[in-house]
């Protein structure tokens, strides 16, 4: 196993990779293969400049970072025994697997809404 800094690197590459695959289809889509097609439906009606979206990719990074640093400490936190996550389906079910999902939805949108 690991130790809990050498997992550190390859948390960052998970989600950096799960973020820039995702964002990529939607900025091809969108600015480039669809972008004359939609341009009646962009608020404000003028393009953003180059300079924008490398402001937002740069944002997107700290995001990146962030889930990072909190998939780091579930990492930790699972490898000391605190919390209980399920890496085989057959431990718990399939329905506990497929009712946790909307379960854990509904929990983080309370929690997103009542820190807002």
């Amino acid at each position: 196993m690991q130790t809990y800094f050498e997992a550190i690197p390859w948390i960052l590459l998970n989600d950096f990779l799960r973020y820039f695959i995702a964002a990529s289809i939607g900025f091809l889509l969108f600015w480039v293969l669809f972008k004359k097609q939609l341009r009646h439906r962009f608020l404000p009606a003028r393009l953003p400049k180059t300079s924008q979206f490398w402001f937002e990719f740069g944002y997107s990074m700290s995001t990146v970072v962030i889930f990072a640093t909190v998939g780091w400490i579930m990492y930790v936190l699972k490898n000391l025994g605190y919390t209980r996550i399920y890496d085989i389906i057959a431990e718990r079910g399939w329905l506990y697997f497929a009712l946790s999902i909307p379960l854990l939805m509904i929990v983080h949108d309370f929690y997103f809404y009542w820190t807002h």
